[in-house]
C-alpha cells in the first residue's frame, strides 16, 4: 500500500528532480552545521534551557534561507517546472490551485527539514518533549510565510541563478542587519527578521515565564511580552497576501513566455521576451529594477548604520553614569569592581534602558581557551547592602553573565537593558573570571562604560 502510494506521488511529481531536492537538503544541513556552535550559546542552566537551544539550532535554517530559496527555484524556475506549470494550468484552468499545490510541496520540504534539525537538537540536548508541538507549529507558520515570499521572488526574476543570488542576499540582509545569533536582538525591531520571528514565536508559545524582565534579557536577548509578536506577525501576514497577489500576476504574465520557451529551448537564442504584455515591465527590466533596489537598500542601510553608530558614540553627558579613564583601569580576576550612582527621574524620562559595557584592553596572563566571563548587573541596591554580602549572595543578585570574551571579541555586557525601576540609587558591579580557571587571579586592564541609552 505504501509503495503504491509513493509510486503514485513519484508519477504525479516526476518533474521535480530528486537530485535538486537532495542538494537543497545537503546545503541546508551544511549551513546549520556551520552555525551549530553559535546556536548553543545558553551556558547558564535554567528550567528549559535545552529547549531554547533546540529552537536556536532550528533558527539557523533562516540565516541564509537556503531551503526556501532553492525550493522556489525547483518549483518555479526550472525547465521542467515551467513545462508542468503550463500543462497543469491548461488542464485545470485554475492557477490558484496549482500555486497552492506547489506552496504545500515547498513548505512540506522546508518544514520536514526543520523537523529533522529539531530531532537532531532533541537528541543532542535532551530537550523536554512537551514543548515539541509548539516548536513545530512555529516552524510550520514561518515556513509557509517564507515560501510565499521566495515564490514571488522566483516568479519576479524568473531565473534560477538570480533567485538564488537575490534570495540569499535578502535573507542575509535580514540576518546581519536585525540579528543572526541568540543574543543579537537589540530591540523589538529584530522580531521582524525571520530568524528572530521564529525564535521568539516558538519561545512565546512554550508558555515559559521568566521571573523578571532582566532574566529574560539575559537568556533570550530582549524582554518581550506575547503582544510584542502581534506587530511582526501581522506585518508578515499582510506581506504574504501581497506576495500571493503578485505571484498570481506573474504566473499569468509568464505563461506565454514559458510556452514560447518550450518551443525555443533547444535553439541557440531564445525569444524569452516575446508576448510580454508590458514592454516596460519585462523580465530583464524587473531583474534590473530588483538589483538596483537592493543596491540602494544596502547603501541606505550602510549610511544609516554609520549615522546611528556615530550618534551612539555621542551619548549626552547627563546620561553617562560612569566611564573608566581613557587608558582603562586595572582589575584582578575574581575581584569585584562596583559603585553606586544616583539616577534621576529626568534621566529616566530621556532613556529607554541602560548599557553596561566592559572591554578588555590588556590581557595579562590570559592563556587562551574559551575566554573570560563577565558577571555584571545594574540594580537598586545600596553600597552598604552589597558590601555586607558574601560571595554566594553577591552572585545570587549579580546574575548577568557575558561569556566568551576573547582578544577577537574583547567586549561583553553590551545591549540595552530595559529593567529600570525608577529614580533611585543604583549599584553597578562587575566580576571577571577566566572560564578555563575560575580561581585565576591575574590582572588585566579593562574599560568600563555605563550609561543610560537615549530614546
Amino acid at each position: 500500500m505504501m509503495s503504491t502510494y509513493l509510486q503514485s506521488l513519484r508519477k504525479r511529481y516526476h518533474w521535480i528532480d530528486l537530485t535538486h531536492v537532495i542538494v537543497l537538503l545537503a546545503i541546508s544541513a551544511g549551513v546549520t552545521y556551520y552555525f551549530r556552535e553559535s546556536a548553543m550559546m545558553l551556558h547558564e542552566p535554567f528550567a528549559i534551557d535545552s529547549t531554547f537551544n533546540v529552537i536556536n539550532l532550528i533558527a539557523t535554517t533562516l540565516i541564509y534561507g537556503v531551503p526556501f530559496t532553492l525550493g522556489a527555484v525547483i518549483l518555479w524556475n526550472t525547465k521542467f517546472a515551467h513545462q508542468n506549470l503550463i500543462e497543469s494550468i491548461v488542464s485545470s484552468k485554475n492557477i490558484k490551485r496549482v500555486y497552492l499545490e506547489r506552496l504545500v510541496i515547498s513548505s512540506t520540504i522546508s518544514f520536514l527539514f526543520m523537523v529533522g534539525i529539531c530531532i537532531v537538537g532533541y537528541v543532542m540536548k535532551g530537550a523536554n518533549i512537551i514543548y515539541l508541538p509548539t516548536i513545530l507549529l512555529s516552524a510550520l507558520i514561518v515556513s509557509y510565510i517564507l515560501n510565499i515570499m521566495t515564490f514571488s521572488l522566483a516568479l519576479f526574476v524568473d531565473s534560477p541563478a538570480l533567485t538564488i543570488l537575490f534570495g540569499t542576499g535578502i535573507f542575509s540582509l535580514f540576518a546581519f542587519q536585525l540579528g543572526w545569533s541568540p543574543f543579537s536582538a537589540l530591540s523589538e525591531t529584530s522580531l521582524y527578521a525571520p530568524y528572530h520571528l521564529f525564535r521568539y514565536l516558538a519561545w512565546i508559545l512554550t508558555g515559559y515565564q521568566f521571573s523578571n524582565e532582566h532574566l529574560m534579557e539575559d537568556y533570550v536577548g530582549i524582554a518581550i511580552q506575547p503582544l510584542s509578536m502581534v506587530g511582526p506577525l501581522l506585518a508578515w501576514v499582510l506581506l504574504s497576501l501581497l506576495f500571493v497577489y503578485v505571484s498570481m500576476y506573474f504566473i499569468q504574465e509568464g505563461l506565454p513566455r514559458w510556452e514560447e520557451e518550450q518551443h525555443t529551448w533547444d535553439k541557440e537564442q531564445s525569444s524569452a521576451e516575446v508576448f510580454q504584455t508590458n514592454k516596460l515591465f519585462t523580465v530583464n527590466n524587473r531583474r534590473k529594477m530588483l538589483a538596483v533596489g537592493i543596491i540602494i537598500l544596502l547603501v541606505s542601510i550602510a549610511a544609516f548604520n554609520v549615522f546611528t553608530t556615530s550618534s551612539q558614540n555621542q551619548i549626552p553627558e547627563d546620561l553617562i553614569l560612569y566611564r573608566s579613564p581613557e587608558n582603562g583601569e586595572i582589575i584582578e580576576l575574581g575581584s569585584w569592581r562596583y559603585n553606586t550612582v544616583d539616577v534621576t527621574a529626568t534621566q529616566i524620562s530621556n532613556a529607554d534602558g541602560w548599557v553596561l559595557s566592559v572591554t578588555v584592553l590588556e590581557w595579562g596572563e590570559y592563556g587562551g581557551g574559551d575566554g573570560l566571563d563577565i558577571r555584571y548587573r545594574f540594580l537598586v541596591l545600596s553600597l552598604f547592602e552589597f558590601e555586607a554580602m558574601n560571595q554566594t549572595e553577591r552572585e545570587s543578585v549579580i546574575v548577568s553573565i557575558a561569556h566568551g570574551i576573547t582578544p577577537e571579541h574583547p567586549t561583553g555586557g553590551t545591549g540595552t537593558h530595559t529593567s529600570l525601576e525608577g529614580a533611585d540609587t543604583y549599584l553597578w558591579a562587575i566580576q571577571i573570571t577566566d572560564s578555563a580557571n575560575a580561581n585565576a587571579t591575574y590582572s588585566i586592564k579593562i574599560y568600563i562604560d555605563l550609561y543610560l541609552h537615549p530614546e
